[in-house]
């Protein structure tokens, strides 16, 4: 399959990667800052993307079989520190499955 990851830099998202390429999967790595595509696991694929921006994650994903978001700690955190209470988030239009 082809696998994308937003976060594969990151701990968790290392790990997906990692286990991902060990089964013979191509794998494409998203992160934020190009300084982080050196952190990438071997064999991944990198492209710079923001896990914020709806339009962005579907071009992205376009060829991607699966796509997972593993976001950093404080992502996460303010993703969910930001929203009003009872916000809820749209759903976005998803070419592939999406794990987040």
């Amino acid at each position: 399959m082809r696998i994308a990851i937003y976060g594969a830099a990151g701990s968790i998202g290392t790990r997906v990667a990692t286990e991902a390429l060990s089964r013979g999967h191509t794998v494409t790595g998203i992160v934020r800052r190009e300084s982080q595509i050196g952190l990438l696991p071997r064999g991944v694929i990198g492209r710079l993307g923001d896990a914020t921006d709806a339009e962005e994650i579907a071009n992205l994903s376009r060829d991607q079989d699966v796509v997972i978001g593993a976001p950093g700690l404080r992502l996460a955190a303010n993703r969910i520190s930001s929203k009003p209470p009872g916000h809820f988030s749209p759903a976005l239009p998803r070419p592939a499955p999406v794990c987040f």
